[in-house]
This record gives C-alpha cells, sequence and structure tokens, in this order.
C-alpha cells in the first residue's frame, strides 16, 4: 500500500503521536473479528438475500403524523394493512445510470485510495467509525476490483452500477448487532451513499498534499482540479441518492463530508453550503436521530453511538452556519433530546461483553474518560456542549429584543464559563502541551474546542447591556476586547506552528473567517477610534500588542491562494485591514480630530489631513471641550459627534452625501457581516 511520505509541513506522522496510519487490510482483520464474535447472516449473495425479508423502511413519524391512527392500530388491522411503496429496482433511468457510470469512473486506482484515506482519517474529525470505513474500502475492491481494474469494459461496469442502484434503493436494514450493520453496506450490499462519501473523503485528502505530490504527476492533473473531479463524481452519488428519495443513516455521512468539501473549494459563505446543512437537517429529523428513543431503539451499543456522533456533527454544522450567517439554526436543542456520545475512540466502540463492561465503567458519570486521552469522539462531545449553550446565544442574538435582557445575558455567560471549566484537563487546550503529543486531527479539534467557547463570550459580549435594542453598541467594550484579543492570539499560534500541525494546515482559513475575521473586525474598529480621538477614548486598549497580531493575520488572510474556497472572502478583510493599519501608522494620534468650526477633519489613504490646512483650531477644541462636558457623553469608548463629521476616504468611497463619516464607518464596521460582500450596497 502506497504511503504518504510528504514534508512534515503536510503529513506529520510520529511514533510519540500514534503506531501508524491503519491499513484497510489491517481494520478488514479487526472488522472481521468482530463478525466472528457476534451472530451474522452468512455471507455471499444469499446472505443478502436472508437479510431483505428482515429489511424495513426506517423512518421517524410523530405523534401528529397523518398515519398516527393507523399505526397506533396496525395490530387489530393487520401487519398489511399499512405498506410502503417502492420503487422498481430493475427499471434504469438513463439519467440515474449516466451518474452512476461517471461515479465508478472516477474512484482512483487501489493504493491511491488506500493512501488518500490515510491522509483524510489523520487530519479530520470525522463522525465515521475508521475500521469500518476502511473495511468498506477493503470490500469494495475484493467484491468488485475485476470490474475497477478494466473500466474500459463497459457492460461489466454497467452491471457493477446496476448492483449498486438496486443496493441504493433498498429499504433501510434494521440491524441486530454491528455485524449485520455493518454487512449492510459493504461487500454485495455496498451502495452509492458509501461510494460517496468514500469519494468525498479522499477529495478532503488532496489539499493536505503538496503541490509537487507524485500523485498529480501521475495523473497529470493539479490538486484542486482534482478535487472539483473528485467531488463531482461525490455529488453525483448524492444526486441519485435524492432521485431514489433514499433516506437513511449513510445519506447523512454523505451529505455531512461533500458539505465539508464544498467548503474546501467553494467557500464557507457559499449557498451551497447553507443549503447543505438544510438537507442535513431534514435527514436527521425523518430519521428520528434528534430523539433518544429512536437512537437507541433495539440498536446495538456501536450503532447507536454511531448515530450520536451523526446526530452530533450535523448539530455542530448547524450553529456554525447560523452564527456564520447569522440565521437561525434548523436543529433546536428544544426538540432534541439525544445524548452525547460517550469519550470512547473507534476500537473501544467494537468491544463486546465483559471488555465492553469494563470500558465503560471506567468512564466518569456523565461520560468522560478518565484516563487522560484525546479521543476524537471526545472533541466532538466537548464541541456539542458548546454549542448546546450556543443555541441558546443564538436566541437572544437573533430572537424577539423583549427576550434578550442583561440577567439572561449573564446566566448563559456563567453557564458557557463553567462548562468549559468542567472539561477534562486533556480537552482544555495548551499549546505547549499538546503540540507535540496530539495528530493534527486532535490538535485541530482541541483548538477548535477552545474557539467555539471563546466565540460564546464574544458573541455575548456584543449583545447589548440593556434591553432597548439588540442593535444598540454595547455600553462596555472591554470584555469584548478582551476576548477579540485572545481569539486572534489563538489563532496565531496556531498559525505559527502549522508545520507541526501537518495537513490541518489547510483548513486555516476556514478558523479565520469563522473565528478570526469577527474578532479582528472588533479589534480594528477599537484601535481606529483609538487613534482618531485619543482624548475622548476611555478603554484599555494594548495598542502594540493590537497592530502586531493585526498586522500578522492580515499577513496570512493576504496569503490564501486564490485556489481557497474562501479566497475572496479573505481578501476582502485583507483590504479593509491593511488600510486601517495604513491610516493608524501613517499619521500622528489624534490627528483626524476636530478642526475649525467643530468640523471633523478625515485622514486620506495617505495620510494626509483632508481639509484646509489639516490643523486643529482653537475653536474647535473649545467645542470639542464644550461636548464633552454637556451632554457629550461617552459611549463604547468614545463620545458620539455630529453628523458633520469629516469621511476618511480609507475604502475609497469618497465623501460628501455618497460617503460615510468616521464613526458612521466605526459603527457600520463593527456591526458588519464579515461574509459578504460588497459591503457599501448596505448605504
Amino acid at each position: 500500500m502506497t504511503k504518504v511520505q510528504g514534508p512534515a509541513k503536510v503529513i506529520r506522522r510520529s511514533e510519540q503521536i500514534r503506531k501508524g496510519p491503519q491499513s484497510a487490510t489491517g481494520a478488514a482483520s479487526n472488522i472481521l473479528c468482530l463478525l466472528a464474535q457476534q451472530h451474522s447472516p452468512s455471507g455471499g449473495s444469499e446472505g443478502s438475500s436472508n437479510s431483505q425479508t428482515q429489511r424495513a423502511e426506517v423512518q421517524y413519524l410523530g405523534s401528529t403524523n397523518y398515519s398516527a391512527v393507523f399505526q397506533e392500530n396496525k395490530d387489530s388491522m393487520g401487519p398489511e394493512a399499512w405498506v410502503e411503496p417502492q420503487n422498481d429496482p430493475d427499471r434504469e433511468d438513463s439519467n440515474r445510470m449516466k451518474e452512476a457510470l461517471h461515479a465508478l469512473r472516477t474512484i482512483p486506482d487501489q493504493s491511491i485510495c488506500e493512501m488518500l484515506l490515510d491522509v483524510s482519517f489523520e487530519i479530520y474529525n470525522s463522525p465515521l467509525h475508521e475500521p469500518a470505513t476502511r473495511f468498506c474500502l477493503q470490500s469494495l475492491w475484493d467484491t468488485y476490483g475485476d470490474v475497477l481494474r478494466d473500466r474500459d469494459s463497459e457492460p461489466q461496469l454497467r452491471k457493477m452500477a446496476l448492483d449498486l442502484l438496486r443496493n441504493t434503493d433498498a429499504p433501510t436494514v434494521t440491524p441486530r448487532d454491528s455485524a449485520e450493520w455493518l454487512e449492510s453496506h459493504t461487500g454485495k450490499n455496498i451502495c452509492f451513499e458509501m461510494i460517496g462519501t468514500l469519494l468525498a473523503l479522499l477529495a478532503l485528502a488532496i489539499p493536505a498534499l503538496p503541490d509537487r505530490h507524485s500523485l498529480f504527476r501521475t495523473l497529470g492533473i493539479c490538486a484542486r482540479d482534482y478535487v472539483y473531479k473528485l467531488g463531482i463524481a461525490a455529488e453525483s452519488c448524492q444526486s441519485i441518492c435524492n432521485d431514489l428519495a433514499v433516506v437513511n443513516e449513510f445519506t447523512l455521512y454523505l451529505n455531512y463530508h461533500t458539505q465539508i468539501l464544498q467548503g474546501i473549494y467553494r467557500g464557507d459563505d457559499h449557498g451551497f453550503f447553507w443549503r447543505k446543512s438544510g438537507h442535513a437537517a431534514t435527514t436527521i429529523t425523518a430519521l428520528g436521530l434528534h430523539r433518544e428513543s429512536t437512537v437507541t431503539k433495539s440498536a446495538p451499543f456501536m450503532v447507536a453511538e454511531l448515530r450520536k456522533r451523526m446526530f452530533t456533527a450535523s448539530f455542530i454544522v448547524d450553529k456554525q452556519l447560523a452564527t456564520l450567517f447569522g440565521r437561525p439554526p434548523r436543529l433546536s436543542r428544544r426538540y432534541s433530546n439525544c445524548s452525547l456520545p460517550l469519550d470512547l475512540d473507534d476500537e473501544e466502540l467494537m468491544l463486546q461483553g465483559a471488555d465492553l463492561s469494563a470500558k465503560l465503567a471506567k468512564l466518569d458519570a456523565v461520560g468522560w474518560n478518565t484516563e487522560g486521552k484525546v479521543n476524537l469522539g471526545g472533541c466532538m462531545r466537548g464541541v456539542m456542549i458548546a454549542l448546546r449553550i450556543r443555541d441558546e446565544i443564538l436566541e437572544l442574538s437573533l430572537g424577539p429584543d423583549s427576550d434578550c435582557t442583561p440577567q439572561r445575558r449573564d446566566e448563559v455567560k456563567a453557564k458557557s464559563a463553567a462548562a468549559f471549566s468542567s472539561l477534562p484537563p486533556q480537552y482544555q487546550y495548551d499549546f505547549e502541551r499538546d503540540i507535540d503529543t496530539l495528530t493534527p486531527a486532535q490538535l485541530g479539534s482541541i483548538i477548535t474546542l477552545k474557539l467555539e467557547f471563546l466565540l460564546n463570550e464574544y458573541l455575548l459580549d456584543r449583545l447589548p447591556t440593556t434591553t432597548t435594542s439588540s442593535a444598540d453598541p454595547p455600553a462596555n467594550k472591554q470584555p469584548l476586547i478582551a476576548t477579540a484579543l485572545q481569539i486572534l492570539h489563538t489563532i496565531l499560534t496556531f498559525f505559527g506552528r502549522g508545520d507541526c500541525a501537518g495537513g490541518l494546515f489547510v483548513c486555516s482559513s476556514r478558523l479565520s473567517v469563522y473565528f478570526g475575521i469577527p474578532a479582528a473586525g472588533v479589534l480594528a474598529v477599537e484601535l481606529l477610534k483609538a487613534h482618531q480621538f485619543p482624548r475622548r477614548y476611555t478603554l484599555a486598549l494594548p495598542r502594540a500588542q493590537v497592530i502586531r497580531d493585526l498586522s500578522v493575520f492580515n499577513h496570512y488572510l493576504g496569503t490564501v491562494s486564490n485556489c481557497n474556497g474562501n479566497f475572496l472572502i479573505c481578501r476582502r478583510i485583507w483590504g479593509v485591514l491593511g488600510r486601517v493599519l495604513d491610516q493608524v501608522l501613517s499619521t500622528e494620534p489624534g490627528q483626524a480630530g476636530a478642526g475649525a468650526g467643530g468640523e471633523v477633519v478625515g485622514v486620506g489613504v495617505n495620510g494626509t489631513p483632508e481639509g484646509d490646512g489639516g490643523e486643529v483650531g482653537e475653536m474647535g477644541e473649545e467645542r470639542e471641550r464644550e461636548r464633552e462636558v454637556d451632554g457629550g457623553g461617552l459611549e463604547g469608548g468614545y463620545a458620539y459627534l455630529p453628523e458633520t463629521a469629516g469621511v476618511p476616504d480609507m475604502m475609497g468611497m469618497g465623501r460628501g452625501e455618497e460617503g460615510m463619516g468616521d464613526l458612521e464607518f466605526m459603527e457600520w464596521m463593527s456591526g458588519v457581516d464579515w461574509s459578504k460582500g460588497p459591503w457599501t450596497e448596505s448605504f
């Protein structure tokens, strides 16, 4: 099997961290042991036929659904009284077959598949069960290897496509044990949900490879084009599932990984990314995975835990996108009682009997491991805790103003701080401790966990301290400045050691867009206020640190490649922050102060005052002092000025009626939706 031997900056593999990536063959051996320990139907086509008789459509319907009366009385009416209609599996649809053939032709060679899967699991925290996924890949080549090695044979490839279409259209199996669950989507039963998920996982690994990796020379294609090619094939698989109206747990895996992939090559602010989240929420509720009773009902331990992981992953992405776009989330904690996944690794999920009981006994009362290990499932569990609280914060931020009271805000803030403090020590990020002991996926997950809690603080600090209107700026921004500094510092320490973070460094643009840009916006606004109105600025702002951190962060934004999906967002913010820093560094503090007649003199991009001579007149100083004494109160760290304030031409928007005043510009910048542009259209 081909191994990735890239530079340390790309793939970090250390014996200290792990024994090495688990090969598909090793995973197959582990899974075969699981199969031997449990009762399972016989293999091959006979096993598939036997299991077909136990299949039933799994779809959650609540107590108000249209068929509730029939379902409640089906014993007296007879089991045949309610039969779900099925598609004709043998009817060949030309468009569906075209997409199926395209997906199968795009599957890389076996050695490339195994190599890319190694990389993907090395750098991403996926809700998938890694050994089962590796076994799925191995079973694909064991079952259809001859066809995939000779894809020029149209009849064989078409027969394989038809087999997979039948499997995809088959009703979802209700597994009696983990082995039967595994058999339902591997080998002869493999379906396009899993083919698409595998393709998406392979595509996710490509940005972590060096640009000059031998893979791209061998295939004669650049990294971005190959990501796009595999992504389109994965989308073809999802299109097939949508066309067949397939709703099962495996379509959730497919949707989740294609959604992450879309963020990489289209950008996190792309509308497609948002729509994918809606599709996931719809599938979650259709399957009933938001309800504990459905998740655990008749489900083997391993299957129930994987369902919890999938619900957790979807809930996390839903809250992250709701925060990023400033829109109401689709999945609410108010309608969900699915419990948190236990802090166990993938190998521990496969334990049986006494071994499983002994492992569960080592967990604490709420489900954390007590051995000091960092499990990816535990990281996901921690982020879920943070984003359950985020759901409450979004209600305060996006809901009716009457709900956003200072008391409620303080309650939620204390709740978030207490939740972070209650995390086991190994899940509370310590850069010096973690950088040399964790895998890239673990390190990225631990950093994300801390940043999510910091973002909770940031969003709460942004809320008004009065009940007048959520659009009003907070009266005291000191806590907001401290939180923004901490967010930016955490991100920059991670970026500064990107070589140690391995392939995860390719995801840094998402950390910048989701966490870094909002924090940088607050600091840039406050820096500009402190620079232009030093005598009236009352907040404690560490000017040197803010300038240094903003400069380093802005440098990173400027280096984001135009092949990155978040390139446009990063480039827009790079321009805004660059102009702010130019003005602060090229003019003396207070140079954009009051001019003759009380008029504020704007400062252009080149640092020269705009106005008659650019000097601050004595009359202007006197009127400024009068305003500070007579009714010119301080809000947000500065005194509000009359609407005649001058306009700094920082963004080339001009002056006068079509431009913005200094303070109007600053308030706009503080409340801007950083994920959108061009921003000047809102004026």
